[in-house]
């Protein structure tokens, strides 16, 4: 559950044409009655919570007046949330209109890393049918670039390959597995692991008070040894902690920074080619 007022919406996550307010009031009614909605699909980029899925889920609650909202948070940036947006509702909720099939596209085409995806790339990253790409890429007058393919240390360019028109032979049909569901009790394995971890504390202990034990020592030399082994190991406990955070922050980091260097090289090439133009 996360605090609606934390959720943004206004960073082009939105993956429809338009909020269909007849939906939005079902949802809230729904709410209302009691009934359990899925949660939304946000991304936490370290700061802000994008909404990438559950428009009309969330416009219901905060229609319905609540202050948290269940969620599926992963981490990532505003542009994950994009990414993940434009292939939502492909197989649940309110299915998705031409238009917001063409939005999906035009995002899509937008976005550096994708510009000059084929067909079958686009269709794989919105959810679509390559034949639905390639009909609507057509009623946005922006056609298939043709890609480069390296053979024989040859480089030349080759448009997206057609499906085959064979027929598969047809597959028998296969027998349908038993599922079985799986519960886990999450406080008891939280339980267990407290435990193995106090386990562990406690042999570490003993094993410190053996070694103290066999010195050549007074005792209170020996009370003294324990008590500094005890203060180091909170300390390594403690650094260990730090670590961990800072090694979090670095990958974080080392995520976004890639992302930037793909969007520089991206717009380098847009800027030689409008100064080809120019000249």
């Amino acid at each position: 559950m996360i605090q609606i007022d934390t959720i943004r919406i206004d960073g082009g996550t939105q993956p429809r044409a338009n909020i269909d307010l007849t939906v939005v009031q079902e949802y809230h009614d729904a709410i209302v009655d009691g009934i359990q909605l899925p949660p939304i699909d946000v991304f936490f980029d370290g700061r802000d919570y994008w909404l990438a899925d559950g428009f009309h889920r969330y416009h219901a609650f905060k229609q319905a007046g609540y202050k948290e909202v269940p969620a599926l948070v992963k981490n990532g940036t505003q542009r994950d949330a994009i990414l993940f947006s434009i292939g939502a509702n492909a197989a649940h909720g309110l299915r998705r209109t031409k238009e917001d099939k063409l939005r999906a596209i035009r995002i899509a085409l937008d976005d550096f890393e994708f510009s000059e995806s084929t067909d079958a790339e686009l269709a794989k990253l919105c959810n679509m049918t390559r034949q639905t790409v390639n009909r609507l890429r057509k009623e946005l007058g922006i056609e298939q670039k043709a890609h480069e393919v390296t053979r024989n240390g040859e480089t030349f360019k080759q448009a997206e390959r057609k499906p085959s028109k064979l027929k598969k032979p047809a597959e028998k049909p296969k027998k349908e597995a038993k599922q079985v569901e799986v519960v886990i009790d999450d406080s008891k394995t939280q339980e267990l692991a407290h435990q193995v971890t106090e386990l562990a504390d406690e042999n570490e202990e003993l094993r410190a008070k053996l070694a103290v034990q066999q010195m050549d020592a007074t005792e209170e030399e020996k009370v003294s040894a324990l008590d500094t082994i005890n203060e180091l190991r909170n300390r390594i406990k403690d650094l260990e902690r730090e670590l961990a955070a800072v090694t979090t922050s670095r990958n974080d980091f080392q995520q976004k920074n890639a992302e930037l260097l793909k969007q520089v090289v991206y717009w380098k090439k847009k800027a030689d080619q409008l100064e080809k133009q120019a000249a």
